[in-house]
């Protein structure tokens, strides 16, 4: 749990790496991810693997302001043509992160009352 984030508004990312790159996944989440994401209104939870599979990994990402943080960063696609510099960010972010998984989903996911990870 972090300190200080409202959590009850967040985007799960489930992958599934290449065999034994779920640590390299994460090191990359941190050096190319991680800044895009905080200036589109995304705060980093954190990555979870699981110890019996070489290969699963879970990224949560908290909205800091609940829904009016996704429809600040978020407005319908057709409406939102992202600036070039994020553009080629975005673009080197999904090489790579191509490169180290062979499948990948999300989901918004919304806290349902009583949850430890809301704010208190």
């Amino acid at each position: 749990e972090k300190e200080g984030i409202d959590a009850s508004v967040c985007v799960h990312e489930w992958l599934t790496t290449w065999p034994d790159k779920q640590f390299d996944y994460v090191e990359q989440i941190e050096r190319l991810w991680v800044p895009y994401a905080q200036r589109n209104g995304r705060q980093w939870i954190g990555t979870w693997s699981t110890q019996w599979k070489n290969t699963e990994a879970i990224s949560i990402w908290a909205f800091p302001n609940g829904f009016a943080s996704y429809g600040e960063h978020y407005p319908p696609r057709l409406s939102r043509t992202p600036p070039e510099l994020d553009r080629a960010e975005l673009d080197g972010w999904m090489q790579i992160a191509i490169a180290l998984r062979e499948r990948y989903d999300d989901g918004l996911l919304h806290a349902l009352r009583p949850t430890p990870l809301g704010k208190k």
